[in-house]
């Protein structure tokens, strides 16, 4: 019954909550939904992120909600790692699905988060062509937009700090890096700029975390303090969106954590998120 209940809110909350950053034309939820019906790893991910929402609203079960989802996704796992699904037309749009759903639960927890949607990139270079055919095909094509943005970076939010990596001295293939994280997170604030001007929706706070190459997040693993600020500009576009459930003061106490553990030296670095989450 737990369960029904759950399903019940992912379909008349949960969805409705991101109907606006994820619709795109010509993809509705009953079509998507038809196509993991089959993919119990899909719905149990579903489920995880419809009682992780219920988290976010109901403060006096938060710990239990929250529990639910993580055993959720613990099963959902589970069961993927036993089907291991091979990648073809017919398990991409699930595959696809699973990832995203699994990308937005690791919103809390950023690190993870980034490795986890190496996964989307794993997923997609190697079906795009299978996803831009499927029923997702209008939403590929409105994320591909951000994902590949149609020209180099050109807004100056990043600039400082790309100034301040260039001259910083860190060994070349980790500055390489952390100039690649930087250039695509100014990519993704110049494509959700054209848009709506700080108002970056879930499709771009998303993009960057595909986008970073994997020496980068070799780098935050390490705690390297160069990859860490460029982390903390990441919280900074994510505290852009705190309206939204899914983000709230997550990108706020990320970046007042990295700030906290470099301490003053880093303040010329870390300017800017610390302005963004200094706003009302």
């Amino acid at each position: 019954m737990e369960h029904v209940r759950l399903f019940y809110h992912l379909c008349t909350e949960t969805f409705d909550s991101l109907r606006a950053e994820i619709d795109a034309p010509g993809v509705s939820f009953q079509d998507a939904f038809k196509e993991v019906l089959n993919a119990p790893y899909v719905l149990n991910e579903l489920l995880a992120l419809a009682a992780l929402h219920l988290s976010t609203l109901n403060s006096g079960q938060k710990n239990i909600y929250h529990r639910q989802a993580t055993e959720l996704q613990t099963h959902a796992l589970s069961i993927f790692n036993q089907m291991a699904p091979e990648v073809n037309a017919e398990t991409c749009v699930p595959l696809m699905i699973f990832s995203s759903a699994l990308g937005m639960h690791e919103m809390y927890n950023f690190i993870r988060s980034l490795c986890l949607n190496q996964g989307v990139r794993a997923v997609t270079g190697s079906t795009w062509g299978f996803l831009k055919e499927s029923i997702l095909g209008p939403m590929c094509k409105q994320g591909e937009k951000t994902v590949t943005p149609t020209g180099p970076a050109s807004g100056k939010t990043c600039s400082r700090l790309l100034e301040l990596i260039t001259t910083a001295n860190l060994d070349q293939e980790h500055k390489n890096s952390c100039e690649q994280a930087i250039l695509a997170l100014q990519s993704v604030l110049d494509e959700s700029d054209r848009e709506v001007p700080w108002r970056p929706n879930v499709t771009s706070i998303r993009a960057w975390p595909v986008m970073v190459c994997k020496g980068y997040i070799d780098l935050l693993r390490m705690r390297e303090p160069h990859g860490l600020v460029v982390l903390a500009h990441y919280g900074g576009l994510i505290h852009l969106r705190r309206d939204l459930w899914i983000c709230g003061d997550g990108g706020q106490f990320l970046v007042r954590l990295i700030c906290d553990h470099l301490g003053n030296e880093w303040s010329d670095w870390l300017r800017w998120p610390m302005e963004v989450i200094s706003r009302e």
